[in-house]
């Protein structure tokens, strides 16, 4: 009888360990990809917050007439982002419900891409105006929009640094639009600005879904393929999608009733009407408009010195209440997150995923 060769069965469990450690890199570089189309939109946001600074008085002085833009205009010019995006700030908030975040996105970096155009083309103080207030809907944007989509599209561990990035790529939008008109010439700033412009359009065009946008909507299989191309399959990022999946499962339960149009609306207004809604959002909007009263006070009586003197003060307070009563929110996922900050913990739930291929 012949004697049968056997081989030694490899262990497959090692060699699943082997590849999810050799692709480690591959989620994080996927999401840096899309972060950094985030951070492009905020650099070009504090491109358009820095530009009046310098064409204004660029074309005052080319015209050799500081009346060529009056101080109402160029007050109205330096600000008029700030008033045509109020609404928009109300309206994105709404549509990223529907429409999920890639298009709101997606919109606002082709509406960017136009006001530079229209401010690089520009003869007239009027285009100069329309161009910014053009760029009102992309202020929104990044008013609403970019903070969720790097909280929802990378993971906890790596989205501390991401979300502080963003904060600085602002200043060094505005830091480049004064260095760039010191230099040379204004248009070279929406030149400029068209060219980052384009590649946050390409950027977008490349990105998935939100998997929590899906998974609110039911999706969960496409849920499921977004976050593992996103964050990989290893044993942390499965254990955000179940999470995520379990919650999102339990909510669509709870409001298993179907809403007309009609039904939709009077949800929408109930929900404004309640506390939980009304309340932080007066004591956030009356903080703000104490600030925007007081400051001419402060600076009228105290001078630069004692502005800055009440800041770092306001500023010193306010650290220590957010130290002592803010959850920590770091390496957490956005539903431990959320548990923490309703004071309860998360029902453990069974959820037996969808098999998709990555």
């Amino acid at each position: 009888m012949e004697k049968c060769q056997y081989t030694e069965v490899p262990n497959i469990a090692e060699q699943v360990v082997k590849i999810k450690k050799k692709t480690n890199w591959k989620p994080f570089f996927k999401q840096l990809i899309i972060a950094s189309g985030v951070w492009t939109s905020v650099f070009l946001y504090g491109l358009c917050v820095g530009a009046p600074t310098m064409f204004i008085p660029q074309i005052r002085r080319e015209a050799n007439d500081t009346t060529v833009i009056t101080d109402d205009m160029a007050s109205w010019l330096s600000s008029a982002y700030s008033f045509s995006g109020f609404p928009f700030v109300i309206i994105l908030s709404i549509i990223t419900k529907f429409v999920g975040r890639k298009i709101p996105f997606v919109i606002a970096a082709l509406d960017t891409l136009a006001a530079f155009i229209v401010l690089y083309c520009s003869t007239t103080i009027t285009h100069l105006l329309i161009s910014e207030i053009m760029q009102g809907l992309f202020s929104a944007l990044n008013t609403t929009v970019t903070v969720m989509i790097l909280t929802e599209y990378t993971s906890p561990k790596y989205r501390g640094i991401f979300l502080t990035i963003k904060t600085a790529t602002f200043y060094w939008g505005i830091w480049t639009s004064n260095a760039i008109g010191t230099f040379f010439h204004w248009k070279k700033i929406p030149l400029f600005g068209i060219i980052c412009s384009l590649y946050a359009v390409i950027n977008v065009m490349m990105w998935p879904e939100s998997p929590v946008w899906l998974a609110s909507r039911g999706k969960f299989e496409e849920c499921a393929a977004a976050h593992r191309l996103l964050k990989g399959c290893d044993e942390d990022s499965e254990k955000e999608l179940e999470a995520l999946i379990a919650s999102e499962r339990e909510y669509l339960a709870s409001c298993n009733t179907k809403l007309s149009a009609k039904g939709h609306v009077i949800q929408f207004f109930k929900t404004i009407k309640s506390k939980e809604f009304y309340k932080p959002a007066l004591l956030s909007n009356f903080t703000g408009f104490l600030g925007f009263c007081s400051a001419p006070w402060v600076f009228k009586n105290f001078g630069v010195e004692g502005a800055a003197l009440s800041f770092g003060v306001i500023s010193t307070i306010t650290i220590i209440f957010l130290y002592k009563y803010l959850p920590e929110t770091k390496d957490k996922t956005l539903q431990q997150i959320a548990d923490n900050m309703n004071s309860s913990k998360s029902k453990k739930a069974t959820v037996k995923l969808l098999d998709v291929e990555t």
